[in-house]
């Protein structure tokens, strides 16, 4: 900030950028110098609180000695991938909607073709107080149905709705 400051000056100084640009530079300045006093203090004060917890003398100085020995681990790389690749959520969960579009695929080319249905009712309700003899005088509600749908013309409704499900694939 302190270099952007005399960038900024050199500028006004030279006629080439505006005085507000100097009164900005100047509170940016001014801002970050208080932001890292201020952090000065949030440290000395974590340091403070810090000696307070391992009982030490708060007059006191604390040296830190970092020791940065790493340990390499081998890795087989392939493996890794491998192992990546067969157990990542998001990959079988792509898998499950492609499986999911294709079943719609499925349904969708099920549409308006010739389908019938047969159904048969005896009308056995089993109400009669007495289990043993329920079969003694059935009721006559016995149906026999017969549904059939037949498409006549859609007009390319099914052919859109495949076209529409396989770019869906």
């Amino acid at each position: 900030m302190m270099q952007s400051h005399e960038v900024i000056k050199n500028k006004v100084d030279a006629g080439i950028s505006p005085r507000e640009e100097m009164y900005q530079a100047e509170l940016n300045l001014a801002t970050t110098k208080s932001d890292y006093e201020n952090r000065q203090v949030s440290l000395d004060n974590a340091k403070d609180d810090f000696k307070i917890m391992i009982g030490m003398s708060l007059y006191d100085d604390l040296i830190v000695l970092p020791n940065i020995a790493v340990d390499t681990i081998s890795i087989d790389i392939a493996f890794a991938i491998d192992q990546g690749l067969a157990n990542r959520m998001e990959l079988r969960q792509r898998k499950i909607s492609i499986e999911e579009s294709e079943f719609d695929l499925i349904q969708t080319k099920s549409l308006n073709e010739f389908r019938g249905s047969l159904g048969l009712s005896v009308g056995l309700f089993g109400d009669n107080e007495e289990f043993g003899n329920v079969y003694d005088n059935p009721t006559d509600n016995e149906t026999v149905s017969l549904s059939l749908v037949i498409p006549l013309w859609d007009w390319g409704e099914r052919k859109s709705r495949i076209k529409a499900s396989e770019a869906n694939i």
